[in-house]
């Protein structure tokens, strides 16, 4: 049989003097009223130690005549606590049996609980052997990430640096596209201006061969003059000697003559102009140095153009020519 000892102490009350500080109430085991035993040692809570307290100072038998929640409280507790009292009878054999097992068992759980408080002390210290490790472990990482942390400072000042390298060759890339395409526009408008300039030389070549066939047209008719200027000579001569033997039968007319020879002399030196007109132009020619007059002049004679204007650009060009 098991035996509950309840320790209660009673506050300190102008209504409800104190009869004793520390009582020690000693009871039966349950198993008196019909509750079997748990086989463990058990203590009231502070509503039963309150419940002990009123029955202790009111008495077995007592009544209140209170309507309050406290007079109901009391009126509960009596009537909960308020039984027979338990009769004192010594142990027998089979309670002291049981007893000694429950002596027994609190022992065994006794080393239990220090099997188990040791094995807690060892987890304990080698928690705690963990805890330095991770401590150290937490310093190792910490320093690892402040390395880390460094490279990566490093790592984007070098990214920061070829983000501007990268941005200075895509620049110079754009300028060099655009060089590039300005070299193209120029050569493109090179590539023109040759072919301007070779359409140019070939008119100029098709000029030059129109005007060597002219010259040469022009050197065929001053081969006419000339012969008909030699016919012309020997017409002179033939009327100086008609004059030698006319000269009594010319005398009337000897005016007429004077201004006849005056004509010759001018047709004469028109054809020394024109000849020697003819060789500067052949010479001008075969060194290839025609002026747009010339070629103006050579197109408007290979149209057929008899105007004003072609006689002025002759006239200009003869006056170049000499």
């Amino acid at each position: 049989m098991s035996v509950i000892c309840v320790r209660v102490q009673t506050r300190q009350s102008n209504r409800f003097p104190q009869r004793q500080s520390n009582q020690f109430l000693e009871m039966r085991s349950p198993a008196l009223y019909g509750v079997p035993s748990t086989g463990m040692t058990e203590t009231t809570s502070k509503t039963n130690r309150r419940k002990l307290r009123v029955t202790q100072r009111l008495g077995r038998g007592e009544t209140t005549k209170g309507r309050t929640w406290r007079g109901r409280r009391r009126r509960r507790a009596r009537a909960t606590l308020a039984g027979p009292a338990p009769l004192r009878s010594p142990l027998t054999p089979a309670e002291e049996r049981r007893v000694l097992a429950e002596l027994n068992a609190s022992a065994a759980r006794q080393a239990e609980f220090r099997t188990e408080r040791d094995r807690l002390r060892e987890d304990l210290r080698r928690a705690r052997i963990e805890l330095a490790s991770s401590i150290a472990r937490q310093e190792r990482l910490r320093s690892e990430r402040e390395e880390l942390r460094r490279e990566r400072e490093l790592t984007l000042t070098e990214l920061d640096a070829s983000a501007s390298r990268q941005a200075e060759l895509l620049l110079e890339r754009d300028q060099l596209r655009q060089d590039l395409k300005r070299a193209q526009t120029e050569l493109a408008a090179g590539a023109a201006r040759q072919d301007h300039l070779l359409e140019e030389r070939r008119q100029l070549e098709q000029g030059c061969e129109q005007a060597c066939s002219e010259l040469e047209a022009g050197v065929a008719r001053e081969e006419q003059l000339r012969q008909q200027l030699e016919q012309l000579q020997q017409t002179a001569i033939f009327a100086q000697e008609e004059a030698a033997r006319g000269r009594c039968r010319l005398a009337s007319a000897e005016a007429h003559m004077h201004r006849e020879r005056r004509a010759m002399g001018a047709v004469a030196g028109a054809a020394q102009a024109a000849e020697r007109a003819a060789a500067r132009a052949v010479e001008r020619l075969r060194s290839m140095r025609l002026t747009p007059l010339l070629s103006a002049h050579l197109r408007q004679t290979a149209a057929g153009v008899t105007g004003c204007r072609a006689r002025r650009t002759a006239r200009r060009l003869l006056e170049r020519l000499c």
